[in-house]
């Protein structure tokens, strides 16, 4: 069955995923992990943190699947998931930073 899924195309496999086959959703996920984690990588700077960002990209793309409306942009759709929560990530990294720095220096007046 996995061979089979295997050579599956991803709209295939995302219309699959749709009726709730978790198998067509792993074999998306392990087509699309390296990406989507690579874009976030790019973004972030950290693997750590890049990793945290790629899970949270396909659990996601799991709940929102079904608002996807052309299946064939699969692969585009992911990766912009990643590209916004790494850079909303970025963002609240550098917020919490910011109020650290601001924290330390209200302190020592």
């Amino acid at each position: 069955v996995m061979d089979l899924m295997a050579q599956a195309t991803d709209p295939d496999l995302v219309v699959a995923a749709r009726t709730g086959d978790g198998d067509a959703f792993g074999v998306l996920f392990d087509r699309w992990f390296d990406r989507v984690f690579d874009v976030a990588v790019r973004i972030v700077r950290d693997r750590e943190v890049a990793a945290e960002v790629a899970q949270d990209v396909f659990l996601v793309a799991w709940q929102g699947l079904d608002r996807l409306e052309q299946v064939d942009s699969f692969g585009g759709w992911l990766l912009r998931i990643s590209r916004n929560r790494a850079l909303n990530r970025l963002a609240r990294e550098r917020r919490s930073v910011a109020m650290d720095d601001e924290e330390a220096t209200g302190h020592m007046d």
